[in-house]
């Protein structure tokens, strides 16, 4: 295994690996058909198993891969602690007593929705401990934190402008009639309601907030005022009051921090801030009516309120009736009804369909229902490993301790009133760990382990480094990466066509006979393609010609005899001939120099054809979905993936090294030019200062 010292080299891969385990993960959590045409439609058993496929082939891919060039620190007791929440789980879906009403049996879970769940609570669990344990060892040390920081500031932006353009109208309305009411409504942005658009703003903040700690600026608080301000907008009452707690404290915290380099300036803004808000609300008060400002604050305020009560009781309502649901029997008190089981069990309760929808605003009531009184600690306990991260930080005088200690306070009081936590690995759940938690646990196994930023010390230090030997274009290393490149994309094409047809009802596309007629022929084209390279470079005229010829023959086959013999044959002889170009490319020595092309090549092969016939049945066995249609091109990218990360690859004479390396230089100069604006705005002339 290597050594830990050349992670930062060797990691690149690991983190496309991660990238893609997480948001795979996450989709599979939220569980919704997103392009079914409404945010609730649920996936179906086959959406579910294919996903779950190819999540466990990410997933193995990124352990095998992060095997092989991350030295990971294997610690019991958190295997224990996630296996232990994956077997509390499993009990209670597998003796889930049903739903009860009066005394009759009102829902109950079938043998295949028991395997669904059970697989659900695998992907749950597995998805935390990459969160909590993995990922943190492989990001540590990394300065891709910021790079994601400043991801979701541009997004954000990007978002509230689109809002701007998208929604002028509601602007204008809401702006004419001094503020939103219930004859405006709110901007939502490319969301699909407001809390979520309100949520993204809230984290836009945070991000930036997490820079001006880092490497502070003065027009990074114009950023904060305007990301702040549109929630005044949107108008969701829990976001806005954890906002405004956020923003404020952080101000205070930025106050103090200053005060000993900058204490006239400090306090001359405080002042103008102060003095400006008492005349404005005292100015109110007297006049309510007199300025356009007091009328919109007037108008919001009056909204809010009559939202604010009904909303509060309604969510109460709601709490009892999940506390009820799961409280008819001791064992549901317990491990509650399932991680995947809980929305249908407590709708089948309240409305009597376990298909109905509810919100459940409270983090806490959701954990109650999905794992019971064990669910309730197992958050507790997230929470409190939170907390020891960020009173760490802290202690050490962290840059952006204080940021971390502010957002989880407003993480933990917005769990009381509305869904979504630290312990539940759904898309809330993700991005609250990626801000809050994984950069002080990685920042915390870097400080263990120095080690890992030796590496990144060295390339720092020495920035001229050779340049990388030139590689041939007949070696195994860009045989097998071509193939894992291009496999995919010829096996999407056949794919593609067939969901076409299916979805759009056009006979011709949806044939069985053109896709097996097709998809032979692209099953075979990366190979057909590297030979052709081959002979191109061999200078071997005749041989492309005739390889091409017969390439070309066989692709117009493919999409002229399924329309013409409308049986099998329409199939039968693309196939063969496609299986014999095959033959021809592994075996003939038109590849020349790779001994194990034709091994290679066999388990691409039979590989490809596994995906192509288990996409197909499952497309024209089930009802239309684009979803499903989703799924099945995505699922040749992840074992392509998967295959690739079996390949014995040289991270030595890898293509992007060189680039990885000035992408590392590049975060050093960064951060070092990080420390010394800090170093002017927090800590510079201290002592002249005191002097003073």
């Amino acid at each position: 295994m290597d050594s830990v010292n050349k992670k930062s080299n060797r990691a690149l891969l690991v983190d496309v690996f991660l990238v893609l385990v997480l948001l795979c993960g996450c989709f599979i959590v939220e569980g919704h058909s997103y392009f079914d045409g409404t945010r609730q439609g649920e996936m179906t058993n086959v959406q579910m198993t294919l996903s779950c496929l190819g999540y466990g082939l990410l997933y193995a891919g990124f352990l095998l891969t992060a095997k092989r060039h991350v030295a990971f620190e294997i610690k019991a007791w958190p295997i224990l602690v996630f296996t232990g929440l994956f077997f509390v789980d499993l009990f209670a879906i597998l003796f889930f007593p049903g739903v009860y009403d009066t005394g009759e049996l009102i829902y109950q879970i079938d043998a295949a929705m028991k395997f669904r769940y059970c697989l659900y609570a695998l992907v749950v669990c597995s998805m935390l401990y990459l969160l909590f344990v993995l990922a943190p060892q492989q990001l540590a040390g990394s300065k891709i934190f910021d790079l994601v920081l400043f991801g979701a500031v541009i997004i954000v932006i990007l978002a509230v402008f689109f809002s701007y353009i998208k929604e002028a109208d509601l602007y204008r309305a809401i702006i004419d009639n001094g503020g939103a009411d219930e004859t405006t409504g709110t901007p939502k942005s490319w969301t699909t309601q407001k809390n979520i658009y309100a949520f993204m703003l809230f984290n836009g903040l945070v991000a930036e907030a997490y820079f001006e700690a880092k490497n502070p600026h003065w027009w990074r608080w114009i950023i904060l005022a305007f990301l702040y301000l549109n929630q005044f907008f949107v108008l969701s009452k829990t976001i806005l009051a954890v906002a405004t707690v956020f923003m404020v404290g952080f101000y205070f915290w930025h106050f103090v921090k200053t005060l000993p380099n900058h204490r006239r300036r400090n306090w001359i803004i405080l002042g103008v801030v102060v003095v400006n808000l008492v005349a404005f609300l005292l100015f109110g008060l007297l006049y309510p009516d007199a300025l356009w400002l007091n009328r919109y604050f007037h108008t919001i305020w009056n909204f809010m309120l009559t939202y604010l009560g009904t909303t509060f009781l309604d969510r109460i309502y709601v709490w009892s009736d999940v506390v009820r649901c799961i409280s008819s029997f001791p064992l549901t008190i317990i491990v509650g009804v399932g991680y995947g089981n809980w929305t249908h069990a407590f709708y089948s309760y309240l409305l009597n369909d376990p298909n109905g929808f509810y919100p459940v605003d409270s983090a806490w009531i959701v954990d109650l229902a999905r794992g019971g009184v064990i669910g309730i600690l197992f958050s507790a306990a997230v929470d409190a490993y939170v907390l020891f991260l960020v009173v760490d930080a802290l202690k050490k005088h962290k840059k952006t301790a204080m940021v971390s200690l502010l957002y989880g306070l407003g993480l933990f009081f917005r769990s009381f009133l509305e869904a979504g936590d630290l312990a539940f690995p759904d898309s809330f759940g993700v991005i609250y760990n990626i801000l809050l938690v994984m950069p002080l646990a990685a920042d915390r196994f870097a400080e263990k382990h120095p080690s890992s930023q030796d590496y990144v010390t060295s390339l720092f230090t020495d920035p001229e480094r050779p340049s990388l030997p030139h590689q041939p274009f007949s070696s195994e290393r860009f045989l097998k990466k071509s193939l894992a490149f291009s496999m995919p994309l010829c096996l999407d094409a056949p794919l593609l066509l067939e969901a076409l047809g299916i979805l759009n009802g056009n006979d011709y596309l949806a044939n069985p006979n053109l896709f097996y007629a097709f998809g032979s022929v692209m099953l075979v084209a990366p190979f057909i393609f590297l030979a052709l390279v081959s002979l191109a470079r061999g200078k071997h005229f005749y041989g492309f010609i005739c390889l091409l010829f017969w390439f070309i023959a066989a692709m117009v086959m493919a999409f002229t005899l399924p329309s013409i013999s409308g049986d099998w044959l329409g199939a039968l002889f693309p196939a063969l001939m496609a299986f014999v170009l095959l033959l021809i490319v592994c075996f003939s020595g038109i590849i020349p120099g790779e001994k194990i092309f034709a091994k290679t090549a066999s388990i691409y092969f039979f590989a490809g054809l596994s995906i192509l016939l288990v996409c197909h049945f499952s497309l024209v066995n089930n009802p239309r979905s684009v979803y499903l249609t989703l799924v099945a091109l995505v699922l040749p990218v992840i074992v392509s993936i998967f295959l690739s990360s079996f390949a014995s690859l040289s991270w030595d004479d890898w293509p992007l090294a060189k680039w990885s390396d000035r992408y590392l230089l590049l975060q050093e100069r960064y951060a070092l030019k990080g420390d010394i604006q800090r170093s002017r705005v927090f800590t510079k002339e201290v002592s002249h200062g005191k002097e003073n």
